[in-house]
């Protein structure tokens, strides 16, 4: 299978409709105002990488809050403490929490739509905007009989929710170009 992304999202630019700002979710973050653990010798403390174990995200101190220092930046740091760490096992500890977090993303990401009546054998996949590309329906298609189902996933990553329903009942996969370029 193959994915094709459409160049205009990347190399393009336009004026973007502003939504109605106060119709938009809440989106406040509770900062951590004291410890969240306790060490071995039952002191408090303040563990920056000890995740919410739904969501997995960690908690956010704002900068001086005393009590809640830690490093911040690009050195890979120990699971649950945030102290600096380059075993090769916490790094894949660290690289598979990453992953889990951005795989949880997809439980809120809506399905995508798959158009047509379920029974062709042939799905053409769309990323972006390359719908206009994909054949539909009573559209530049010859006979009903030949009319693939279509799907576009307004996502590339997480999109294991949207394919695994959207491939299910076909045979053949297709990613339609948008370019001129060959995949």
């Amino acid at each position: 299978m193959l994915l094709l992304t459409d160049g205009y999202l990347a190399n393009g630019a336009e004026p973007w409709l502003l939504p109605d700002v106060e119709s938009l979710p809440d989106i406040s973050v509770d900062f951590a105002t004291g410890p969240n653990d306790v060490d071995a010798d039952g002191n408090d403390v303040f563990h920056p990488y000890k995740r919410d174990p739904e969501t997995l995200a960690r908690p956010w101190a704002l900068p001086g809050t005393p009590g809640l220092e830690h490093r911040v930046g690009g050195l890979e740091k120990a699971d649950v403490t945030g102290n600096v760490n380059y075993d090769p096992s916490n790094h894949s500890r660290m690289t598979d929490l990453r992953q889990a977090k951005v795989d949880g993303i997809a439980k809120d990401i809506p399905l995508a739509e798959v158009q047509g009546d379920g029974t062709a054998n042939i799905l053409l996949v769309g990323w972006g905007s390359p719908t206009a590309r994909s054949p539909r329906p009573g559209k530049s298609s010859p006979t009903k009989a030949s009319l693939p189902t279509t799907c576009t996933s307004r996502t590339c990553t997480p999109s294991r929710r949207t394919s695994a329903t959207s491939f299910a009942a076909t045979t053949t996969c297709s990613c339609p170009n948008s370019t001129r370029g060959s995949s």
